[in-house]
């Protein structure tokens, strides 16, 4: 693993802005008012981070997965899993970009990088979960001049705050479960969309919502790439490489974890010495910063693997389960430390806790990770 002089400068401005410009008590504010963080999001406008992975002609910078596994790290290390806002629409903007329209890169590429244009991804069904395939109900009909859809999706985020969603549905009958899918560019406030928004256990300030599309008529321009080829884009260009991104977001949010941990632990003294003193605390920070470092170590191999054009679906599986457990670990050790100030929202450490819980369970559960690697060493397939 190696790092370019560029990617460390990469780094370097991100930890700087993450510093100055994200404020862990707006987030909290914003959390508990159910509220989409727009100071927070114009900040990463102004800093130009939207535009980590789109392309220089369409007015971004053109980065690549080590860019955006930096970018996220640094992120999380301040934001915890509400980093999730920057990463959904990048990953919609890489999706665009690899397989959208001519028309479509033009129109909203620009916007995106800007940070103007939110883009949301709407795909798993309500009896699916990790078996997204094979629960997949949602249909678009091929009518005069485009679709109509007709189904349900779940934990599709930030409906309320996005532009548009990329929703994918069947539209060719197939006994394979992998063909016959299309994904589609649909307007948010759409004639025949339904959203409720779900009650969750982190993330609450950017939502998470059950949708209803009930005939919801979408022209043939929304197509992304080919119709019945929707499975293959997503699979080359969102689904493997967020594995890789969500195990950057838990070694960074493990970094801010330990950074407040050993922060307080200098200051709170108990019994005439600083709790930071007592081995027992020492080692409690010892195991958080030795397991980051082995978090960190897979996410950068899996993303090496996948600048060179290798097979790194193995590494980025392993790389996103260890690190999402490594996290909750670590944020759970955290609380602890603190003791009751842990329990309290005032430290940050209680959300970062809740926020990156779900990374253990999306996009892919890490039992389902656990079946895939077992896979790999030769043992018959469980599912």
């Amino acid at each position: 693993m190696s790092l370019t002089i560029a990617v460390d400068e990469l780094r370097s401005y991100v930890r700087q802005f993450a510093n100055d410009r994200i404020d862990p008590d707006y987030l909290r504010v914003c959390e508990r008012n159910k509220e989409f963080p727009k100071d927070t999001w114009q900040a990463m406008s102004e800093a130009e981070l939207h535009g980590i992975a789109i392309p220089e002609e369409y007015g971004g910078h053109g980065g690549g997965v080590m860019e955006q596994t930096v970018v996220v790290e640094e992120l999380a290390r301040v934001m915890g899993g509400m980093v999730t806002m920057w990463s959904i629409n990048t990953h919609s903007a890489i999706t665009l970009q690899l397989h959208g329209t001519d028309e479509q890169k033009q129109t909203y590429l620009p916007k995106m990088a800007r940070g103007e244009h939110r883009i949301g991804l709407s795909f798993t069904e309500p009896d699916g979960g990790t078996d997204l395939l094979g629960a997949l109900k949602t249909r678009a009909e091929k009518v005069d001049g485009g679709y109509v859809i007709t189904g349900s999706k779940t934990y599709t985020t930030m409906v309320d705050d996005v532009d548009q969603l990329l929703v994918l549905a069947r539209t060719s009958p197939s006994e394979k479960k992998t063909q016959g899918l299309t994904v589609f560019l649909v307007p948010a406030d759409a004639e025949g969309i339904t959203a409720t928004r779900l009650d969750t256990l982190g993330q609450a300030a950017i939502g998470t919502f059950l949708v209803h599309y009930d005939g919801v008529f979408v022209p043939d321009e929304a197509v992304i790439g080919v119709p019945d080829e929707g499975w293959r884009y997503l699979a080359s260009s969102a689904i493997n490489h967020e594995r890789i991104i969500i195990a950057a977001l838990c070694v960074g949010a493990m970094t801010g974890v330990i950074e407040r941990t050993v922060s307080y632990a200098k200051e709170r003294e108990a019994f005439g010495s600083p709790i930071g003193k007592f081995q027992a605390v020492q080692h409690h920070i010892a195991n958080m910063e030795i397991e980051r470092q082995a978090a960190r170590l897979l996410t950068y191999r899996a993303a090496d693997l996948a600048i060179a054009g290798e097979d790194f679906m193995l590494e980025a599986s392993v790389a996103k389960a260890f690190a999402s457990e490594a996290c909750s670990r670590a944020a759970d050790l955290g609380i602890q430390v603190l003791g009751g100030a842990g329990y309290c929202s005032e430290y940050h450490i209680e959300r970062i806790w809740r926020d990156t819980r779900i990374m253990r369970i999306g996009p892919i559960t890490n039992e389902m990770v656990r079946n895939y690697v077992a896979e790999s060493l030769g043992l018959p397939r469980s599912f």
